[in-house]
């Protein structure tokens, strides 16, 4: 997924060789995650399967704007930790911090 554009984001579907099968944009004026996220949906059943069947979740960390890659990021990182798959960070040469997940996400202060 790539959401470092400056109007719109892209998901794509890639085969085993990291070919691109399919691919769908949204628009990216509201950063609103259902965007992304229905386009991933959409994509699934345009190719006949679901997010539910990926292997591995990749995503573009920048540049772009904070909002933006922020929103990218967060999803990928969301549903590779729910599905249980690795997340692979592509595109341009920006560090982000690869998430360990030994425990569930957990953004609140101990008491």
């Amino acid at each position: 997924m790539d959401t470092t554009g400056d109007v719109r984001g892209a998901v794509d579907v890639v085969n085993a060789r990291g070919e691109r099968i399919a691919r769908r944009s949204f628009s990216l004026a509201t950063l609103a995650p259902a965007a992304l996220l229905r386009s991933m949906d959409a994509l699934g059943r345009a190719t006949g399967g679901s997010v539910r069947d990926a292997a591995a979740i990749a995503v573009v960390p920048g540049p772009g704007t904070f909002s933006r890659v922020r929103l990218g990021v967060v999803t990928a990182n969301a549903l590779a930790w729910a599905l249980g798959i690795p997340l692979i960070v592509c595109g341009r040469r920006v560090r982000i911090a690869q998430p360990i997940y030994n425990a569930p996400p957990n953004i609140t202060l101990k008491r």
